[in-house]
């Protein structure tokens, strides 16, 4: 890469494209010569008149083109590149919307009848809308995902995405994605970043797409599709990471797109009853997005644990280990969203809502599979196990033989779900041995945990949760049989069942199960509250309600109620717990939200 003296960019725009003259996948003409253009698209949604770059590329053997181009628009000029290629006769036959790169970089993208139909969309969004905002071509990207898709639908499509970004009245400050942001404390300085991030972010997604066009040529349609899978099982993450970059709380996006459901859900309903949608469009959308969000929710999650485990000191095989589940989970995601694409999002069939139903659900079980795998790989060792015991041995003054007593190996296990004895145990997850230890450690340096119990009433779901009254028996089976009428529904007393010099830890176990409390209170809204909802408006509203009560009741530092502020200690009988290792604490007790 070279740069002149006035910085401007050279950049390696590398694109594969395919014609459709005859089908969707079919290629451009061997021995043709056709004209790349670049044209900037304007703050105000309109595209410039004359192309800020030309070339010229002949397609070779396999109707394929390569190209590069200098003297490209960056992004301090413009947002968005519109690419036109024309054929020798003047015929525009391939578009594609495409992030003005920053200066001194590089970029490949790819154009394909699917990019083409994203344009059309762009463009209309943008000119109507009279704005090229980097949100309104993010949700373009995330809504028009097959080239199967009439223009009235694109057309319709773009005014609904408007509406869930701005609200129903266009203003941005009343409802819709940006006024939920806005009343979650996101000032105006960050919603700009929030945005240019979003722009420079969109490369990474755009690259796939040359990555799937080239693997049509290489090896075939199903090939293209399951990259174009890839990229759709990563599209949520650009706008986390612009969030994230910008100190914008990945909660305060997923309750935004809560707020743009509110809207959109009832136009895109709307648009069926007057036709402007189809049914089979729809389903796809609902498919697409909805596990979408469903990975946002893991990633988030992911990191979240990462950090959190760091904090609390987890060494290095503890994180490697759980990088390694972190990795086959992440696979395991990518693998459904490829599947997802190669038989719903086709160029050249209109897939049955049905069928996309029927693949939809296989996807949400293969997702929960992968899920479920997650956990068993997140199993401590023996040796960690063993670790731990000695540790808590040494912070509560146990010889070897009362550690074998008091705190046995399957003390730190679980039954699996349907176990059938207790060789189906496994170990505790690595979380759990690493916030454990941390208690252990501290104990040990002088400090302790301290905690005052949530008081929030537990649900009937929890039918479990109780204890017996001569602390002799933990389930209510075992101590109705041997003690009748003395079991106690509700939480567990832990200082009164622990001994004495395992208070911190009694404490660490009731911070743990007000949170497994708090958790079944806010499935429980989802699922009472959706169910209960006349609408798509009211039910999505009912589920930001909950998720924001549930994260305000666990990490809302200016509310004394809340866990974060029940939770308390030292780390060495002086130095208070910080604020950041009791975030950590509760966020490891956390079940994955995904």
């Amino acid at each position: 890469m070279v740069w002149s003296k006035k910085l401007s960019v050279i950049v390696i725009l590398v694109l594969t494209f395919l014609f459709a003259a005859v089908n969707a996948h079919a290629t451009f003409t061997t021995g043709e010569t056709y004209t790349i253009s670049i044209y900037k698209i304007s703050s105000s949604g309109s595209l410039n008149a004359t192309a800020s770059t030309t070339t010229l590329a002949t397609a070779d053997s396999n109707g394929k083109l390569s190209f590069s181009l200098s003297n490209v628009p960056t992004s301090s000029e413009c947002n968005f590149l519109l690419v036109t290629i024309t054929s020798s006769n003047n015929v525009a036959v391939r578009r594609s919307i495409v992030p003005a790169p920053t200066s001194g970089s590089t970029m490949d993208f790819g154009v394909s009848p699917l990019t083409d139909a994203q344009t059309t969309a762009f463009l209309n969004a943008f000119s109507t809308a009279q704005t090229d905002d980097p949100l309104l071509a993010f949700f373009g990207f995330v809504m028009v995902r097959t080239s199967n898709t009439t223009a009235a639908e694109l057309a319709a499509m773009a005014t609904i995405c408007q509406k869930g970004i701005k609200g129903t009245d266009g203003t941005g400050i009343t409802d819709g994605f940006e006024a939920k942001l806005v009343s979650e404390g996101v000032t105006a300085s960050q919603m700009a970043n929030f945005r240019r991030n979003i722009v420079s972010n969109l490369s990474v997604y755009t690259s796939l797409y040359k990555d799937a066009v080239d693997q049509y040529f290489s090896s075939g349609a199903n090939a293209e599709l399951e990259k174009r899978g890839e990229a759709a099982s990563k599209i949520f993450e650009i706008i986390v990471d612009a969030a994230a970059d910008t100190g914008i709380e990945t909660e305060k996006l997923l309750y935004a797109f809560n707020a743009m459901g509110a809207i959109v859900l009832p136009l895109m309903d709307q648009g069926i009853i007057n036709g402007s949608l189809s049914e089979n469009l729809e389903r796809g959308l609902e498919s697409t997005i909805g596990r979408g969000l469903d990975k946002l929710r893991a990633d988030n999650f992911l990191r979240k644990y990462n950090d959190a485990l760091t904090a609390l000191g987890a060494t290095t095989e503890e994180i490697t280990a759980y990088n390694n589940a972190v990795n086959t989970l992440t696979a395991a995601m990518r693998a459904q969203f490829e599947d997802f694409e190669k038989n719903c999002m086709k160029d050249d069939t209109d897939v049955d809502k049905n069928a996309m139903a029927a693949k939809d659900t296989e996807m949400q079980a293969g997702m929960q599979n992968a899920f479920n795998q997650f956990m068993t790989d997140c199993q401590s060792t023996n040796a960690q196990i063993l670790d731990l015991r000695n540790r808590l041995a040494s912070a509560f003054g146990y010889n070897a033989a009362q550690r074998d007593q008091f705190l046995p190996t399957r003390r730190f296990q679980f039954l699996k779900q349907n176990a059938s004895s207790e060789a189906d145990a496994v170990n505790w997850p690595i979380m759990m041995v690493v916030a454990t230890r941390y208690m252990a450690d501290i104990v040990i340096a002088g400090g302790s945990v301290t905690y005052t119990r949530d008081t929030t009433t537990a649900p009937a779901a929890m039918w479990w949760l109780g204890y017996c009254q001569t602390n002799a028996h933990w389930d209510q089976g075992t101590c109705a049989a041997n003690h009748s009428g003395q079991w106690v529904v509700g939480r567990r007393n832990y200082t009164n069942m622990y001994p004495a010099e395992c208070v911190s830890w009694a404490a660490l176990e009731g911070l743990r199960e007000d949170i497994q409390i708090l958790q079944f209170k806010r499935w429980g809204a989802f699922s009472n509250e959706v169910a209960g909802a006349s609408d798509d408006s009211t039910r999505m509203n009912a589920m930001e309600t909950a998720e924001k009560d549930f994260y305000s009741k666990l990490f809302n530092s200016d509310s004394s109620t809340a866990l974060i502020n029940l939770l308390g200690g030292t780390t060495n009988g002086t130095t208070a717990i910080p604020l950041a290792t009791r975030k950590a604490l509760i966020t490891v007790f956390l079940d994955p939200d995904f």
